[in-house]
């Protein structure tokens, strides 16, 4: 961080995850004053790639004949 923002002007995103929470984890942040911008474990705004995959979901789902088998599923990701 201190690389990037010299200055020290940037907040850490925090979700929650276990490493995250560890308390040698939390030891550093408070011993260099770090802002935390906390944000739910695992949570789908946080990760591009789970929108990514619920909007193939749907569009897979919604097809006039939806995938019934495992076959039918691979053809069918891959057309999308």
């Amino acid at each position: 961080m201190r690389d990037n923002l010299p200055e020290g002007n940037g907040i850490l995103h925090q979700d929650g995850s276990r490493p995250h929470t560890d308390r040698v984890t939390q030891q550093l942040i408070a011993e260099n004053s770090i802002s935390l911008l906390h944000w739910t474990s695992l949570s789908p705004d946080v990760s591009p790639t789970e929108h990514v995959w619920d909007e193939l979901k749907r569009r897979v789902y919604v097809r006039p004949h939806p995938p019934v088998y495992g076959q039918q599923l691979k053809y069918a990701v891959i057309e999308e």
